[in-house]
């Protein structure tokens, strides 16, 4: 590795490909999206995976929110599309705010698109680090809580669901 980075002259950059934010990820109160279908973001900062373990996560959450596992009938359209509902709130504000990071990264990219950054710009750029803490220290169970708080005005059960969580 050490003998390819020697001769390497410079760096190129070329910006990642990102979806854009999608208006909705519930369809017909039966399905979601989860993970890059919900919010493709490129890869950006090695995430992929892990929003989309948190993604199923919430969704579980979400779903044994709205109809335990105590229950001893199917879960109605409504339920479910509560339980769909809960899920997007929680996770969507969460991933439009990394989606508004890569686009603008990506734009700055593409701004440079074709030319050479000297290597000292990008060792001090590649040294800085990114700013992504949020992103890697998201609490998926704290946002849905907060979510279930948020909705406790609206309804009631909510606050006794929280409760049991």
């Amino acid at each position: 590795m050490k003998a390819l980075t020697e001769v390497t002259p410079n760096t190129r950059f070329y910006p990642n490909l990102s979806g854009s934010s999608l208006s909705t990820w519930v369809f017909g109160s039966r399905a979601t999206l989860i993970g890059d279908a919900a919010h493709a973001h490129g890869g950006a900062h090695a995430t992929g995976g892990s929003l989309a373990i948190d993604d199923a996560y919430c969704l579980y959450l979400a779903l044994l929110s709205v109809f335990p596992l105590t229950a001893t009938r199917k879960p109605t359209t409504e339920e479910i599309g509560k339980a769909l509902e809960l899920y997007e709130a929680t996770r969507k504000p969460h991933a439009e705010k990394l989606l508004k990071k890569v686009h603008a990264a990506n734009k700055a990219k593409a701004a440079k698109f074709g030319t050479l950054e000297p290597d000292d710009e990008f060792r001090a750029r590649a040294a800085k680090g990114s700013d992504t803490n949020w992103l890697h220290e998201h609490d998926v169970v704290a946002a849905f809580e907060q979510t279930l708080r948020k909705n406790a005005n609206q309804n009631d059960e909510s606050v006794e669901i929280a409760a049991k969580l």
